[in-house]
């Protein structure tokens, strides 16, 4: 078998014997131009496994640029630390009949941190702006890249984006010829050719004449339609610690070692845990007071130090400088719970607002993970805590890791769980507004709003961070109410069970009531209306995802001016549909109308079949959301 450098010196040799013909734009078949705004020409990439604790890869990527919409794929950015390096790189621009415009070298790479927020980290970014002026044209990209952290593999994804067609890519993969590399193939991708070289197995991907493909809107995502291969370690080593991540079971293991002697707490601190819980009756209370500890005597800061960033600094850490990361967060929260004799799971789960959870893979264990939360089991009841939030309130995780894979580092290794889902009964927005409206079509109005679960997460966050002044405009920006003037603006957060938030808002609306002649036209749904819309005849290919539940209700009063009354009696509203029911109804009665808007929305993966039935939901409550009464003033004697 060729070495490694052998592997590299050949595609060199290559790519320089390749002549002008082969970057003209001319030469993109019409049938991979459809539909993409970039197509891959040539991407090559030769990974070696040399040892357990490291690996490195070749890569040469020439992608055609074909309009502004994909220009950040000119930009190139690879991330390191101290355990990785960019060996060797180089880029060259080509114009739209392949000839070269503009070359580039290592020394032309920038470098910045990765987190630039961050107190300490190791993690950096090189970084490379190669767009061209005149479109099309083509980037050429080739590197080398080496680390010493054998818990991530390459993995070969050869359209990583949609709108992008593929003409040729390759993935060749060397291993030790006993080594048991995994790998899963996901969405039609290719099964590898297995060759025998020496000492080394050989795996190979390759597509040729991939057509671009579009992600739908609202669906599972791009993971899920994108043929890829996704690739892990069995055994690896790191840093001089030894892991398995075949199963779930091992690579708990593997995270045990690192954290082991890390929960140990000076004594001044094991004395004050026994004085905060002394008056405590229940567990539950003596995970509240000591969650209200670490929330009143830490703050996160973003520390990406040694092992990858994996390993938590130690609980005395945490206490002597009042700050840490998740990782630090969560384990000195651990430590705390121990000394109370309460036991807890350390838990990696993958954050993010996004729905994550679409892209993990159960069955095939990975470090797919970029937080770490705090698991209290009990006989009837699980807690969750979020260790990084100074004002989250204990068992409740919000969308930043709610609903998804987890997985729990118990003390015979890791356990794959769920974290929990907040469905529609507590993720609710309950309003009451009472409003004026004068003979001049001005309302004057106050409403109050109770909102819990994940519909206050926002305004929660923001208020803890935001000044007075800054949330009012937050506010009035959120009604959305052209013309209005705020008077007034409250807000408080109800300790619960469900976490929830009061609002208490005055506002004026100059035009609320348009007039004419003996007829008022009112827009009686003035606070809450849908602003989700979906194309009814659009051709639906994949299922349709509602990522959350939750529940809307209003109840509106209107004083009139005297003597106005329906010029035509509104029918009440009620529609219904797979993911959701809508319902309005208005009354009038001795000039005071009541307006009543429901709208429940159930989360939940429907097929494509069910398309135009939401699509026809989402259409009519818009519609519905905007429409407009007429009142009519009578003629009294």
């Amino acid at each position: 078998m060729k070495s490694f450098l052998a592997f590299f010196l050949s595609i060199v040799c290559c790519f320089q014997s390749i002549g002008q013909a082969a970057y003209d734009v001319k030469s993109i078949p019409d049938s991979l131009r459809l539909n993409a705004n970039a197509v891959v020409r040539k991407d090559s990439m030769f990974a070696e496994i040399v040892s357990l604790g490291k690996y490195r890869y070749y890569s040469l990527e020439a992608i055609t640029i074909l309009n502004t919409v994909e220009i950040e794929l000119a930009n190139f950015a690879q991330f390191y630390d101290k355990s990785s390096a960019i060996r060797k790189f180089q880029a060259t621009v080509y114009n739209a009949i392949g000839v070269k415009v503009k070359s580039y070298s290592k020394s032309d790479l920038k470098d910045k941190s990765y987190l630039d927020n961050s107190l300490i980290t190791d993690n950096r970014i090189k970084y490379l702006d190669a767009t061209y002026a005149e479109f099309p044209y083509t980037v050429v990209f080739e590197y080398e890249y080496e680390s010493d952290n054998m818990m991530f593999l390459p993995d070969w994804d050869p359209m990583n984006h949609q709108q992008i067609a593929v003409e040729k890519s390759t993935l060749q993969m060397a291993v030790p010829k006993d080594y048991d590399l995994r790998f899963k193939a996901l969405n039609g991708a290719p099964d590898p050719k297995i060759s025998l070289q020496s000492d080394q197995k050989i795996f190979e991907w390759q597509m040729n004449n991939q057509k671009a493909m579009s992600v739908e809107s609202n669906s599972a995502g791009w993971r899920n339609i994108a043929p890829m291969v996704v690739i892990a370690p069995s055994t690896f080593e790191i840093e001089g610690y030894k892991g398995n991540m075949s199963t779930w079971k091992q690579f708990g293991d593997f995270i045990l070692q690192l954290n082991a002697g890390k929960s140990e707490l000076p004594i001044e601190l094991k004395n004050k845990v026994q004085q905060l819980i002394a008056n405590c009756k229940t567990q539950k209370e003596r995970i509240a007071v000591l969650y209200k500890y670490l929330q009143d005597n830490t703050h996160y800061v973003s520390i990406q130090l040694g092992i990858g960033g994996w390993q938590p600094f130690p609980a005395s850490f945490v206490y002597q400088n009042k700050y840490g990361d998740c990782k630090a967060l969560s384990n000195f929260m651990y430590a705390l719970l121990q000394e109370a004799k309460i036991p807890s799971y350390y838990t990696l789960v993958n954050a993010g607002s996004e729905f994550e959870d679409h892209y993990f893979m159960p069955e095939f264990c990975s470090a797919n993970f970029s937080h770490i939360i705090l698991c209290v089991p009990e006989k009837t009841d699980t807690t969750w805590l979020e260790c990084t939030s100074q004002f989250v309130p204990m068992g409740f995780l919000g969308t930043f890791t709610d609903n998804r894979y987890a997985l729990l580092i118990t003390p015979e290794g890791g356990k794959l769980v769920r974290t929990p889902i907040y469905d529609a009964k507590w993720n609710r927005q309950i309003r009451t507004m009472r409003g004026i409206i004068d003979e001049n079509g001005r309302l004057s109005s106050k409403l109050i709003s109770n909102i819990s679960g994940i519909l206050q997460e926002d305004v929660v966050a923001l208020s803890h961070y935001w000044s007075k002044e800054k949330m009012q405009e937050h506010c009035k920006s959120n009604l959305s109410i052209e013309n209005s003037e705020l008077k007034k603006y409250s807000f408080e957060e109800l300790p619960d069970d469900i976490p929830s938030i009061r609002e208490d808002i005055e506002f004026e609306f100059s035009d609320f009531a348009q007039i004419s002649g003996k007829r008022l036209f009112i827009q009686p749904n003035l606070i809450s209306r849908s602003n989700t819309k979906y194309d009814v005849n659009a051709l639906r290919r994949s299922p349709i995802v509602i990522e959350y539940s939750f529940i809307q209700a209003d109840t509106v009063y209107y004083s009139l001016p005297p003597g106005f009354t329906f010029e035509t009696v509104p029918e009440n509203i009620n529609i219904n549909c797979t993911s959701g029911t809508y319902h309005t109804e208005l009354s009038l009665e001795n000039d005071q109308m009541q307006y009543i808007r429901t709208l429940e929305v159930k989360a939940g993966t429907y097929p494509a079949d069910k398309y135009k039935e939401i699509a026809i939901f989402y259409h009519s409550v818009y519609q519905a959301d905007r429409k407009k009464v007429a009142l009519l003033k009578e003629v009294r004697p």
